[in-house]
């Protein structure tokens, strides 16, 4: 179990107090409407009429002679006990998952993958213990690989266009809000670098996903599809620049998308095609590869590393991504840390991670990789010259 002062160390204190009071009255709303559809059997072993199973209570300490333990937050992550049975995660654990995200932004979780050597025990974590390096539900791999380089460890990486990253279960079948969170890294220039794509069948024009496409390092333009339509957007993607975050948060009922590009909100999206509930198959959520056919650049893939993917049945509001976006930004290997104004002000920037004979922000300047040692900036460049007079 992790300490509070551990968690809060991730977070900044000023966007929990923020985003505490509104969180907490939209998910004891949502409690209270999901309390109200629960069946009569599930209700008659809740001798207390809290929402709460007897069985699930006892288990963690809780008592079903007592509703009023149903608003209480033991673990302090900003989810009531009733939240946290509805959420399947430890009431008494502020981080349940033990990825340095409170439950509290973990709420509605259909799948994650850390893509980690580590087997970590999610609700939805599948049985075979060869799913360990991908989480859960399961993936098939397909030729592609779960390699070193990541964000906090290992990352996927596939390297060859026929490879296929399926999500071998159905997700988010049904889903009228969804939302899509994920870090990537590009190693290549490309027309169409694939993040993630999804189609219900063959038939259907309800196509998501996103990819970057672009002919040069630098602006590029980030394109999300949703209902089979492209809405793009120019982001600065630079060479070297580490991990990027991108989360698409989508609503279909009410027809909205927002995109965001490492926590920032860099366009909003109304669809003009009717919204429709999405009912996807088992296997056709793709991840960064061998997307499927109708969908822009079938059979691209993502040439670089993909890391730390999320599917939520929910539309994420700006407080969470911001939440997932500064506990990535823990890495050493997340953009912030490969920009100039960064390394300007920071010691990591007279250093050389890679061990090329160049410190990192002289190779930010130069436009080299900081982080591979075959790129390595031209010495007579002017940005060499201009590290040099630096000092």
């Amino acid at each position: 179990m992790n300490s509070h002062a551990h968690l809060i160390s991730r977070f900044p204190v000023s966007l929990l107090r923020s985003c505490a009071p509104a969180l907490l009255r939209s998910y004891k709303l949502a409690a209270a409407v999901l309390f109200l559809s629960l069946s009569a059997g599930s209700r008659a072993t809740d001798a207390d009429g809290d929402g709460m199973e007897a069985t699930w209570e006892s288990n963690n300490g809780l008592s079903d002679s007592n509703a009023a333990d149903a608003s209480l937050d033991p673990d302090g992550d900003f989810l009531t006990n009733l939240g946290e049975y509805l959420a399947k995660t430890n009431p008494n654990d502020a981080d349940t998952y033990n990825d340095g995200v409170l439950d509290v932004y973990n709420q509605s979780l259909e799948g994650y993958w850390r893509f980690s050597e580590t087997n970590y025990s999610y609700p939805f974590y599948p049985s075979s213990t060869a799913n360990a390096v991908t989480g859960g539900p399961a993936l098939t791999l397909n030729g592609a690989s779960i390699a070193a380089g990541g964000l906090f460890g290992n990352a996927l990486k596939p390297i060859y266009y026929m490879q296929n990253v399926n999500v071998g279960a159905v997700v988010l079948n049904g889903a009228m809000e969804w939302s899509f969170s994920g870090w990537f890294k590009m190693d290549t220039v490309q027309s169409t670098n694939v993040i993630f794509a999804a189609r219900a069948s063959a038939s259907s024009t309800n196509i998501i996903g996103a990819h970057l496409s672009g002919s040069s390092w630098g602006n590029m333009t980030l394109y999300v599809t949703l209902n089979g339509n492209n809405y793009s957007c120019t982001v600065n993607i630079a060479q070297g620049s580490g991990f990027h975050h991108l989360a698409v948060s989508r609503d279909q009922q009410t027809n909205k998308a927002d995109i965001y590009l490492d926590g920032s909100l860099v366009h909003s999206a109304a669809p003009t095609s009717s919204p429709e509930p999405l009912s996807l198959a088992s296997g056709q959520f793709k991840i960064s590869t061998v997307p499927i056919p109708g969908y822009t650049g079938y059979q691209a893939y993502f040439y670089g590393s993909i890391d730390e993917v999320r599917l939520y049945r929910r539309r994420l509001p700006a407080t969470d991504v911001e939440a997932l976006y500064t506990q990535g930004c823990t890495s050493a290997n997340a953009a912030k840390y490969w920009t100039l104004s960064y390394l300007l002000n920071n010691p990591l920037g007279q250093v050389d991670t890679d061990n090329d004979g160049f410190t990192n922000l002289a190779e930010i300047i130069a436009g080299s990789d900081p982080q591979s040692s075959s790129s390595k900036p031209v010495p007579a460049s002017t940005g060499y010259q201009l590290h040099t007079k630096l000092g």
